[in-house]
């Protein structure tokens, strides 16, 4: 159905709030996941199954919403990333082993959306880090964003310089605060324009264009 889901809890020592057995089958119904403990929560997916979710929603300043150690997996959001509170990290929660994450629909961050050391974080719908809200961190992470972004008022940790960060949108409103990290950002929104509004100050440490792409940097 297209109904929702609040988990607000865990249902065993482990701190497992959604799991998965190797040979489970799920279907998301179109519906919506809303994590809200005040605390831990984990996914778990036996033999490290990938799983899809439709719409994700993190709305608790104390949750931190992760995978289990050895069991985390690459998850997919086919509709909408909500992260009005709280801190989701696309890794195991011991081990640091890095997950995928995958949105089809919009995302909005107030919150915080932060990636393994070599997670992919791939956004195909538009993005929106609001006040407060910060997405990456300083990693060797992919960050692969192909449709418009609006970090005006939010904070955007770019990939290291061992990471790839691409731009495909239309158009990237300049963020508050933009941490570099040493990383390249590559424009490649090939055969069409790409063009940066906001803050005119903003500093990038490397850019590239790839061919057949205009980057425009002004509101015109």
């Amino acid at each position: 159905s297209s109904g929702s889901t609040t988990l607000n809890g865990y249902t065993t020592a482990a701190k497992y709030t959604m799991g998965w057995g190797s040979s489970a089958t799920f279907s998301h119904g179109g519906g919506t996941v809303i994590f809200v403990y005040a605390g831990t929560q984990l996914f778990d997916s036996a033999s490290n199954v990938a799983r899809t979710l439709n719409n994700v929603q993190l709305n608790n300043a104390a949750l931190v919403l992760r995978h289990a150690d050895g069991t985390g997996f690459n998850l997919t959001v086919a509709g909408t990333f909500t992260a009005t509170l709280g801190q989701f990290i696309s890794a195991d929660i011991t081990s640091g082993t890095s997950r995928n994450l995958t949105v089809t629909g919009t995302s909005s961050i107030t919150g915080t959306c932060t990636p393994g050391a070599t997670s992919t974080m791939t956004f195909n719908g538009a993005i929106t880090v609001n006040a407060g809200g910060t997405l990456g961190g300083n990693s060797a992470y992919i960050l692969d964003l192909n449709a418009d972004l609006n970090t005006s008022a939010g904070t955007l940790s770019c990939p290291n310089a061992s990471g790839t960060f691409t731009f495909s949108g239309a158009t990237w409103n300049s963020p508050t605060t933009l941490t570099t990290n040493s990383g390249t950002v590559q424009f490649d929104r090939v055969g069409a324009k790409a063009t940066m509004l906001g803050n005119d100050s903003t500093q990038f440490n490397a850019v590239t264009v790839a061919a057949d792409t205009i980057l425009n940097t002004s509101a015109a």
